[in-house]
């Protein structure tokens, strides 16, 4: 469960990190 979480964690921020660099190279 606590393995399952962290997986998750990275996966958000993964996703908030794709967030950023298109809202970079849109503005």
């Amino acid at each position: 469960m606590h393995m399952e979480r962290q997986r998750v964690q990275k996966e958000t921020e993964k996703k908030n990190r794709n967030r950023q660099s298109t809202f970079k190279t849109a503005a």
